[in-house]
């Protein structure tokens, strides 16, 4: 085929083109130019690959929402089940269901300095901490397991929001507790995580405690809602 041919050949074709850009500036006029002569124009715009990253974004918090909310609803499973009888003698049981209960509100608190306990404690030396304390928070004094439940209860709702209400902006934010050397400064996601993380790990003790020394066995929550009323 010669040269002139080929001219020929491409002008007479049929293309399909795909047009990247804003419709109300280049995008439209190239399209309808396209279709006018004959070609087919797909149009993608920034308001699809917007709308694409809104729906990831929906779906990450859902995803993260399920399984954080699912450890909370695990750690509120175990305190209500536990034997009353033994919540009130097993102090090892009751110290760790404590501390899992402040530190899951104090984690969600950002900034951590607003963070104002409903169940309050003074931190002791360890010459005058209970011997099954498992840190320097000692309760101001013994809270019923209804209590502590309930705080549980109202921080889960507090995390639930904390983690829909994400955005661009707020995920800037960082949950910093001072400058020194062993004062925690994290990504609002990283203590997310760890929140996450360190409210299943006492969960898991509480588990454990709770099955040797009782039998029980308590049940295993596999997403947000599928063992407690809530979503």
């Amino acid at each position: 085929m010669s040269p002139t041919a080929d001219l020929c050949y491409i002008k007479n074709r049929k293309m399909k083109a795909i047009v990247t850009g804003s419709l109300g500036h280049m995008g439209k006029p190239l399209a309808e130019e396209l279709v006018q002569k004959g070609h087919t124009a797909v149009i993608v715009t920034g308001h699809i690959r917007h709308s694409k990253r809104q729906n990831m974004n929906k779906s990450i918090k859902e995803i993260l929402w399920n399984q954080f909310g699912a450890s909370i609803d695990m750690l509120i499973n175990v305190i209500s089940n536990c034997p009353d009888d033994y919540f009130v003698t097993h102090r090892r049981f009751y110290y760790i269901a404590f501390h899992s209960t402040i530190f899951l509100a104090y984690y969600s608190t950002i900034p951590p300095n607003d963070f104002s306990p409903q169940l309050s404690f003074t931190q002791k030396e360890p010459k005058d901490r209970p011997k099954e304390a498992i840190d320097d928070l000692i309760p101001d004094k013994d809270y019923s397991k209804q209590e502590i439940v309930d705080y549980l209860k109202q921080s889960r709702e507090k995390c639930k929001q904390l983690i829909f209400g994400l955005t661009d902006e707020k995920s800037d934010q960082r949950f910093k507790e001072g400058d020194g050397p062993n004062d925690m400064d994290y990504p609002i996601l990283e203590i997310l995580l760890y929140n996450l993380r360190h409210t299943q790990h006492h969960t898991a003790q509480l588990n454990m405690l709770i099955q040797q020394d009782t039998g029980k066995h308590m049940e295993w929550s596999f997403r947000a809602g599928d063992i407690i009323n809530g979503e």
